[in-house]
């Protein structure tokens, strides 16, 4: 059958443009290192690693969360630690207080030591973040938060938020407490209301500056050491929750991770092979061409 010149040479210059075409789809394969370039590559291939990729920026957003969260909480539970500290001295000084033996110098020197940690104790209660916010603010974050009146009574004025935070599919977690929990909220026995940590220290001070025995004040104080104590094991609660979490998190970003490399990252040793073979018969078929057309037989054709 006769060969007309068009046909031969719509035949051959498909052919190398299928060519090129493949080489070129292999260099970018190799230089970028995906499979996929654009959605037509392969539609629904395309379409799995979109749905695998969200996912993956999803529990990036969660690690990002959980380490937010992770650092507010330390931070709460070393200051709580702090005060623990304190209130524990506290209880020490108010055991001395209440001996019969100790004179009222004695008891006024006892009262002094207390302000001193009772200041300290606000102190701590006002301890800010990074950004400069009270971290026992609640959503009122600007410190001060605890404030002493002209009596020495300690106001709060932040709030009861706690900030929540999304640290998977369909989990969020309190990321700290609140400054009223943590310091205006001791629980005594054998009382109905729950008492600020500043008021049951003030009380104590009160009694020693009046030449009085605080035993009175030694349930109190140790029902603040307690409470103190209650609230970093909260803390370490919701870090062990945070860490447990995490492990979760990173092991399905692991699996997912895996398997969007399958679908989409480029095999460089195969594309390799791929490249160099389609590019010597690219080489071939150009030098074929180049030859063929310009023997007589072609111009025989014509």
């Amino acid at each position: 059958m006769q060969i007309s010149s068009k046909q031969f040479y719509d035949t051959q210059l498909k052919s190398m443009q299928d060519l090129q075409a493949d080489v070129n789809k292999l260099q970018q394969q190799i230089s970028s290192g995906k499979q996929l370039t654009k959605p037509s590559d392969d539609p629904i291939v395309f379409s799995q690693t979109s749905r695998l990729q969200l996912q993956v920026d999803n529990l990036d957003q969660y690690a990002r969360n959980i380490t937010l969260a992770s650092a507010r909480v330390n931070q709460q539970s070393s200051t709580v630690g702090q005060a623990a500290n304190i209130a524990t001295r506290m209880q020490e000084l108010v055991l001395q207080g209440a001996n019969d033996t100790m004179s009222a110098t004695d008891r006024n020197a006892i009262a002094i030591e207390l302000k001193n940690l009772t200041s300290q104790l606000v102190d701590l209660g006002n301890t800010v973040d990074q950004n400069g916010e009270a971290i026992f603010g609640g959503f009122r974050a600007k410190a001060p938060v605890f404030t002493p009146d002209a009596n020495g009574k300690v106001h709060y004025s932040g709030d009861n938020g706690v900030h929540e935070l999304q640290v998977g599919d369909g989990v969020t977690v309190q990321a700290g407490v609140d400054g009223t929990n943590t310091f205006m909220a001791v629980r005594i026995p054998g009382e109905s209301h729950p008492r600020s940590a500043f008021d049951i220290a003030n009380d104590a001070i009160a009694l020693l500056q009046a030449g009085k025995s605080t035993s009175g004040s030694v349930s109190e104080v140790k029902s603040m050491v307690d409470h103190f104590s209650n609230v970093q094991t909260l803390a370490g609660s919701q870090l062990a929750r945070l860490d447990a979490q995490k492990n979760v998190n990173d092991n399905a970003s692991l699996t997912l991770k895996t398997t969007l490399s399958s679908l989409q990252d480029t095999n460089l040793e195969v594309a390799a092979t791929q490249f160099q073979q389609k590019s010597l018969n690219l080489n071939a078929s150009q030098q074929t061409f180049a030859k063929i057309a310009n023997t007589s037989l072609f111009n025989y054709l014509k």
